[in-house]
């Protein structure tokens, strides 16, 4: 897709369908504390006419009023901009989250350890898994360590959570490497396939598109310096960087143990 293209396609979401759920949102939480976060193919510039908006709501408590008036809101908005409706996971587990949720999610209560080996389940298109709470927490991880557009009145809580997010995503990523030297474009290439070659949706949720991997590669550069002084990781002259795997482990264990609540 031509720059062109891509600018035109970001006047398109801001000019319209981000003011209209902007809008509507606002409407409907008033003054309560909450984020809202657009990914997926919006946030990425890839949109196409048969694109649905994916969008997911925080706030420190859900009710099922607040839940049903979101839902007919984004139901009637889709409607209106003639888009694609997909509720394979549904709307109950995506679209209106607890903040408790949220932070659970990113700290990887959606990928449990096995032994000393941090497993990634295959994504089965059942539907009681696309409805289970692992596949949720997969999905909320993933938002929120990629491009998003965003609004709300508690952008603190949003930062958050999506610092601990990174946070977790490098020490899953040096982890999933399971080797000592790398260079950069090793770690994505980590995130965007899997060893038995499962990728985007059916692995971790990263698209191979050039929004989502130049994302990516930030989060993995600005996190170099704490690892960096934690002996975690050290640089070396060609660029590369040598992984010190038993702190990788040492360091995922604890803090995941100790950040679910």
């Amino acid at each position: 897709m031509s720059i062109e293209d891509l600018a035109s396609q970001k006047k398109y979401l801001e000019g319209g369908i981000k003011s209209d759920f902007e809008e509507g949102i606002f409407k409907i939480l008033k003054n309560q504390n909450f984020f809202a976060l657009i990914y997926g193919s919006f946030a990425s510039w890839v949109h196409t006419k048969e694109s649905d908006l994916d969008v997911v709501l925080s706030i420190p408590e859900v009710t099922e009023d607040l839940f049903n008036k979101i839902k007919d809101f984004l139901v009637e908005l889709h409607r209106k901009y003639n888009l694609h409706l997909d509720n394979e996971v549904p709307y109950e587990k995506k679209l209106l989250v607890p903040y408790s949720v949220f932070w659970n999610a990113a700290g990887l209560s959606g990928l449990p350890f096995e032994k000393n080996n941090i497993e990634i389940p295959k994504i089965i298109k059942t539907k009681e898994f696309l409805a289970s709470e692992q596949m949720r927490a997969r999905l909320l991880f993933n938002i929120l360590t990629v491009p998003t557009i965003w609004i709300g009145t508690d952008m603190e809580k949003l930062w958050e959570f999506k610092q601990k997010a990174e946070r977790f995503l490098v020490l899953l990523w040096l982890h999933l490497l399971k080797k000592n030297f790398v260079q950069v474009d090793d770690f994505v290439w980590a995130l965007l396939v899997w060893k038995d070659w499962r990728d985007g949706e059916l692995f971790l949720g990263y698209k191979n598109n050039m929004r989502v991997v130049e994302y990516l590669k930030a989060i993995f550069v600005s996190s170099i310096e704490e690892f960096e002084k934690k002996w975690v990781i050290e640089p070396l002259q060609d660029g590369g960087f040598w992984i010190h795997q038993d702190l990788v482990l040492n360091m995922l264990k604890t803090e995941k143990a100790s950040f679910i609540s």
